[in-house]
């Protein structure tokens, strides 16, 4: 490592000092690379519904592994998209073990996008569906809507609310 190297990184790290602002430099960072993440799982969305005509037929979430499960959202876009996209950065380590840490919503499954209303819900963080975990950023979660945007929401959607009080992960909704 060069002097001018050890120069920068010691910079940095001075200028990382407060415990605070380092939280909170990394709390917008996991939000960024979330809604990107977010922004490739919507082109792959777009690039599925435009081959197939309609959007995926995907489960809730997967009663197996998110991985493997043909109902997945992962299986079911593969070759659209890197499967990190289907992880969000702020979620708890469990739940990123698993591959998975969206729900889809099943209402728009095999739907021409452009039929739905632009705010549809598609994805919502798997956060939503569970008083065990808060919402991953800063109180708000991140939702792919139908029209293939990215938003950043402090409330469930209300027919997500009415769907699921305390969904256990792995569950399919009913």
């Amino acid at each position: 490592m060069s002097l001018a190297e050890v120069m920068v990184v010691v910079g940095i790290v001075s200028g990382l000092s407060s415990t605070t602002d380092f939280r909170g430099a990394q709390l917008q960072a996991n939000s960024v690379a979330c809604t990107q993440q977010l922004r490739a799982v919507a082109t792959a969305l777009q690039m599925f519904a435009n081959a197939e005509g309609k959007l995926p037929d995907a489960a809730f979430y997967p009663k197996g592994d998110p991985k493997t499960d043909p109902k997945s959202i992962v299986v079911l876009l593969k070759g659209y998209v890197d499967p990190k996209g289907f992880i969000c950065p702020s979620a708890p380590e469990s739940l990123k073990q698993k591959g998975l840490t969206f729900v889809w919503n099943q209402a728009a499954s095999g739907k021409d996008p452009a039929a739905l209303d632009p705010k549809t819900w598609l994805m919502i963080e798997i956060n939503a569906v569970s008083a065990k975990f808060p919402p991953p950023h800063l109180g708000k979660y991140h939702v792919l809507c139908a029209d293939f945007n990215v938003r950043e929401v402090d409330k469930v959607p209300e027919d997500l609310a009415k769907l699921v009080k305390d969904l256990p992960i792995g569950e399919k909704a009913k």
